[in-house]
């Protein structure tokens, strides 16, 4: 005797379907209508279609897409740019995705400069906190002497090296000083 969860479905011939049975027909069905292609140069519109769908499903979920870009630059006299911190607000999170700095003028603090320029920035557009990657041969140390604290790992990506993944909280705490939200700043 069959149990009720197996039997789900009796096809016109009189074959009773599990339901595994019937996933896998679905499932395989579809498979064999769909192909996957490695694509080395895809059309812009495919890449955006695939990236909407992926926004719209987070909607579903989070109610919020809210997405803002972050951007900081170090600009020298002459108005090139010698670095520069690429970053993105979303979920009340700050994502530093990119902080970089000339090699001449590393040990300087304008890595600092612009990490403290971003974290005021972040507060002020409503973030409570940053995350961030870098990798052992880069700046953990420098991110850590920051409050940066490492949450995850990637050993030995790339091969002989860890990447590390760091967070820190970016609330205001009672009796400190507002943060200074007087950046320069670029018309948009």
């Amino acid at each position: 005797m069959k149990s009720p969860r197996e039997i789900l479905r009796t096809d016109l011939t009189g074959s009773t379907l599990t339901l595994g049975g019937l996933v896998e027909q679905l499932i395989s069905h579809k498979m064999d209508e769909l192909t996957i292609t490695v694509e080395s140069q895809p059309k812009e519109e495919e890449r955006r279609k695939v990236i909407d769908g992926l926004i719209s499903y987070n909607e579903s979920q989070t109610g919020d897409v809210s997405y803002e870009r972050l951007t900081l630059l170090l600009r020298d006299s002459s108005g090139e740019v010698a670095g520069g911190l690429l970053g993105e607000i979303y979920w009340e999170w700050l994502h530093i995705d990119i902080l970089w700095v000339h090699e001449s003028l590393r040990e300087h603090g304008y890595g600092g400069k612009l990490m403290t320029a971003a974290e005021r920035e972040a507060i002020a557009r409503g973030c409570g906190s940053a995350f961030l990657d870098t990798f052992s041969f880069q700046a953990l140390p420098f991110y850590a002497s920051l409050g940066y604290e490492v949450f995850g790992e990637l050993t030995d990506y790339p091969p002989g090296h860890t990447r590390y993944f760091l967070r820190k909280s970016l609330q205001v705490k009672a009796g400190s000083a507002q943060p200074n939200n007087s950046l320069n700043r670029s018309a948009s």
